[in-house]
């Protein structure tokens, strides 16, 4: 992993537990951070940034039970004069599930 902020770094840690690895794909896998990119071991190296996928313009959806719909996920924003996004509540509005059309072919149908 690298990872240029401590605090970030410590989270993860913490997250990992005690012995530091990931479990991908049922292997347990050990997991190095890393402070530049000068310091990773020699060989093929793919680099997706956190910014990549905040980026990619996803919406997420969960079914309430209560009311057998699907709502959307939304950004939730701070109730004061900034407005900055403070994390994720479910819309106001049910809405239909989510369809995929592929070729032509609307899932939904």
């Amino acid at each position: 992993s690298l990872e240029v902020s401590e605090a970030w770094k410590q989270q993860d840690t913490a997250e990992l537990g005690p012995c530091g690895t990931a479990s991908i794909n049922g292997a347990q896998v050990r997991v190095a951070w890393h402070r530049h990119v000068s310091t990773l071991p020699p060989g093929p190296l793919i680099v997706v940034a956190n910014e990549f996928f905040d980026a990619l313009p996803t919406h997420q959806f969960a079914f309430e039970s209560k009311t057998s719909s699907w709502t959307q996920k939304v950004v939730k924003l701070a109730e004061d004069e900034t407005q900055q996004p403070v994390g994720l509540d479910l819309g106001n509005a049910a809405c239909p599930p989510p369809t995929v059309e592929v070729d032509g072919y609307d899932t939904a149908k």
